[in-house]
């Protein structure tokens, strides 16, 4: 009986009742371990399932608020154009107003009142604002003679005058009408 137990059975058909518990008790865990695996599977489906559709329903709305956001933009873009276009005007205006505001004008009348001879007088002024403290000017002035209009020729040049230019004259009455354009320029 001592060599039975020691005994290596090779054949397992041998004892067919024990093999086939054997063999029932495996394929039922087997069964459910596959039916464990198939119910996780499945709750993990569902559960990403629907934050996928989540995701996705976040995802058309991020969408539709860009374009929303687009459109807005292209609208804000046209409307600026053309409240640009509009403006121009009054924006020039308004920086014209600034820069001549911002010019001394006493200096520069004084300037040019210090260049004209006592005999002769200015009878017309037209400024034109060049921007950053400068002005081109057109003046019509009365001389008495030709040795004045020289003299205020020679006074605008020593002083902050450039570009002096007779552009027209004529004689009235013995008096010489000439029309002059300069530019002035502030020095600070």
């Amino acid at each position: 009986m001592k060599n039975s137990l020691n005994r290596v059975r090779i054949n397992l058909a041998s004892a067919p009742l024990r093999n086939r518990n054997l063999f029932f008790s495996l394929s039922g865990l087997l069964a459910l371990l596959i039916l464990a695996a198939a119910v996780a599977g499945g709750l993990l489906y569902i559960r990403y399932h629907g934050q996928n559709a989540e995701a996705r329903s976040a995802l058309a709305d991020l969408g539709r608020r860009a374009d929303s956001a687009r459109a807005e933009t292209s609208a804000f873009q046209a409307k600026s154009q053309d409240a640009a276009r509009n403006l121009k005007s009054r924006v020039d205006f308004a920086n014209e107003a600034i820069f001549l505001k911002s010019l001394s004008w006493t200096h520069f009348l004084t300037e040019l009142e210090t260049s004209l001879p006592r005999s002769s007088q200015i009878v017309a002024l037209a400024p034109t604002p060049l921007g950053k403290g400068r002005v081109e000017v057109r003046l019509r002035v009365v001389f008495s003679g030709l040795n004045d209009m020289l003299a205020f020729v020679n006074n605008l040049r020593s002083r902050s005058f450039a570009n002096i230019r007779l552009m027209s004259e004529e004689r009235q009455a013995g008096l010489i009408v000439s029309e002059v354009t300069l530019s002035y320029e502030e020095r600070r």
